[in-house]
């Protein structure tokens, strides 16, 4: 999903993908994944960030804006992976709810 609809073009801001995965999917072909990735901010420190592409029942593909996500400081990757686990419970809540 990734791929076909950023084009194989990595995120400006965290270039480094760390994880990629499927965070649900509808026997009616909707279907929500997010990709992990990392990079350092303007002051050189480290920064991860969370993108959130769907998939509609039609194919049609969308980058998930609301549910993205960057996180920096402290903890910033537990943090972002904690993000990640807590889409997931969302997105196949929200599958059962409106797929088929």
């Amino acid at each position: 999903m990734f791929h076909d609809f950023f084009h194989g073009h990595p995120n400006l801001m965290t270039p480094r993908i760390i994880s990629r995965g499927m965070l649900a999917s509808g026997r009616d072909g909707q279907a929500a994944a997010y990709e992990l990735s990392s990079g350092t901010d303007f002051n050189h420190n480290p920064i991860f960030g969370v993108t959130v592409v769907r998939q509609w029942a039609d194919g049609t593909l969308e980058n998930w804006e609301d549910k993205g996500k960057l996180f920096q400081g402290s903890g910033a990757r537990a943090n972002a992976e904690a993000y990640v686990s807590g889409l997931k419970r969302e997105a196949r809540q929200m599958i059962r709810k409106y797929g088929r």
